[in-house]
């Protein structure tokens, strides 16, 4: 991830988050895991619910509600499935955000974290 994708996510979104953050770090994580080099067209995605997340997923996969390819369960797990010809897999946050730390910091850890410390990765098909 770099500072850039950060400001221009943030300037279609309206403000850096830690929301914002985690969207395009888990679909980062995403692409690495399904070895993208474009996205493809057949990209879904669902999410827990409507939050900043959502920005940095569409911002990074085209993905979102008004085209249909975002989805939420309204489960409160901080849990993302991308679907993809016929793979899916999950990318969760293993714990929830130390919101004492502060904003900054949590952006940077969820940014530049370790993503096996941070996420828990596993195929579901």
């Amino acid at each position: 991830m770099t500072e850039e994708i950060l400001k221009a996510a943030a300037k279609e979104h309206g403000h850096e988050c830690p929301g914002l953050a985690l969207g395009l770090r888990v679909s980062e994580i995403a692409s690495e895991v399904f070895g993208w080099e474009k996205i493809p067209e057949d990209l879904t995605v669902t999410a827990d619910r409507p939050a900043c997340y959502v920005d940095g997923i569409r911002f990074m996969t085209g993905c979102s509600p008004a085209n249909g390819r975002i989805s939420f369960r309204n489960d409160g797990k901080w849990a993302f499935v991308f679907s993809s010809s016929g793979r899916k897999i999950s990318v969760e946050l293993k714990s929830r955000p130390n919101f004492a730390a502060g904003r900054e910091a949590m952006m940077e850890s969820v940014l530049f974290g370790d993503r096996d410390e941070l996420f828990n990765i596993s195929d579901l098909v």
